[in-house]
């Protein structure tokens, strides 16, 4: 796992392109042509957020972490009003999906937590996207919730997990 790198930017928007269309063949419309973007992997990149898991020279997956909850997480009651760290925008090479990327990544987030004094996690998704939910809950997140992303007709699930370090 490392730090996202702006030279890694054509990669990541491939692997995005490639996940947006399994997604919709899934029946889940939880990311489309106006998200993510391109510039919101760049503005991760720049603010240091976004970590990238390789393998064998490519990237096998991408994810944001930092402590930025979107106006849609006001929509829930929360567990906890404590600071949480918070995963956005996992993302998976279709190639190596169902190999323990995802997993790692989560992970990792409880290891930047614990670096970080952090006890409080929290991420969503989206309520077509079964397989984040079945991961979620694998790694002991629990739903919290449901809120509304603008532009998106589905609802999707807010998940938060306590850690003890």
């Amino acid at each position: 796992m490392r730090k996202g790198q702006l030279t890694d930017i054509p990669e990541i928007a491939a692997l995005a392109k490639q996940s947006i269309k399994m997604m919709h063949a899934e029946g889940n419309n939880q990311w489309d042509e106006t998200y993510p973007t391109e510039e919101s992997f760049k503005e991760d990149i720049r603010s240091g957020t976004l970590y990238v898991q390789e393998e064998e020279g490519k990237i096998a997956g991408s994810a944001t972490i930092d402590m930025v909850e979107g106006k849609p997480y006001k929509q829930i009651k929360w567990r906890s009003d404590e600071k949480a760290l918070v995963l956005h925008r996992l993302l998976v090479n279709p190639e190596v999906r169902g190999k323990g990327v995802a997993s790692a990544f989560m992970d990792f987030l409880e290891h930047l937590a614990g670096e970080q004094g952090i006890s409080y996690l929290k991420t969503d998704t989206s309520s077509l996207n079964k397989p984040a939910q079945k991961l979620f809950e694998r790694k002991g997140f629990q739903k919290v919730g449901e809120m509304y992303f603008e532009g998106k007709e589905d609802e999707f699930y807010g998940y938060d997990k306590f850690l003890s370090h």
